[in-house]
């Protein structure tokens, strides 16, 4: 959702703030881009505890002396699931953004606005649903499953946590 407008202040000023919010969206566990498991992408399952089913990690290279799930042609071993689909939510988005103007007219027909604007004025990094690696990856990753990958910037910013500014001049006649 996006809540935007502008207030006309005093002696020729406007304020217009954005407010953009989006809720949080599922994400799969084992590959974004192949969300049906079709074939273009790991095509994997992610097998966990009957009696556990959020533990993504439970069986990762059965190093934990867990039972040996396996997940074939004969299905999935007796104690053992797959794991729901797009089963975990990301962040919600939010961010404000800010602009404030200066009008100074010059006649009937002519204007100058100076402009400042500010983004992302929380100063928040909005991680979306890009998080990872798959609980499918390797061992050594298993650490970092489920921590933000990257993050959504739709105001153009290169950093995560970032309040940036611009100033601005336009001239109408």
């Amino acid at each position: 959702m996006t809540v935007s407008g502008i207030v006309d202040l005093p002696k020729g000023f406007q304020l217009s703030p954005i407010l953009q919010f989006g809720s949080a969206r599922p994400y799969n566990l084992t590959n974004s881009s192949n969300t049906l498991n079709t074939g273009g992408g790991t095509a994997t399952a992610v097998v966990v505890p009957t009696n556990d089913p959020t533990n993504y990690l439970a069986f990762k290279g059965n190093n934990t002396g867990a039972q040996n799930c396996f997940y074939g042609l004969n299905g999935v071993a007796q104690g053992c699931t797959i794991a729901k689909y797009d089963p975990l939510r990301g962040d919600p988005f939010f961010e404000l953004d800010m602009r404030l103007a200066k009008n100074i007219r010059f006649g009937e027909r002519m204007n100058l606005q100076l402009l400042a604007q500010a983004f992302n004025l929380t100063y928040r990094a909005n991680y979306g649903n890009n998080f990872g690696p798959s609980a499918t990856a390797n061992i050594a990753s298993a650490a970092t499953f489920g921590h933000p990958q990257g993050f959504i910037a739709p105001a153009s910013t290169i950093i995560p946590h970032a309040l940036w500014g611009e100033l601005g001049v336009r001239f109408t006649f």
